[in-house]
């Protein structure tokens, strides 16, 4: 399983958060259970899962997201959907 650091709904530390099974997360500051489920993201143009967080903002705010193999850049908003 991936590292989480942080509840995404109260943002304790990673210290804070319990294992249980392999997608199953307990916060001991908020008393939540809740699940993590992965999603591998594939590049439209060349079907490559290295995608990161590129540094160029786009110009209403979105988050930019470049696949490292063919170096194409989308939103991911539009990386999301398709």
């Amino acid at each position: 399983m991936k590292e989480i650091s942080f509840c995404p709904y109260c943002s304790a530390p990673s210290h804070k958060l319990l294992n249980y099974h392999e997608d199953m997360v307990f916060c001991r500051d908020c008393n939540t259970f809740f699940r993590l489920n992965l999603v591998e993201l594939k590049c439209p143009k060349c079907e490559h899962t290295k995608i990161e967080d590129s540094d160029f903002p786009s110009p209403d705010g979105q988050v930019i997201l470049q696949c490292k193999h063919c170096k194409k850049m989308f939103t991911a908003k539009d990386l999301i959907e398709k």
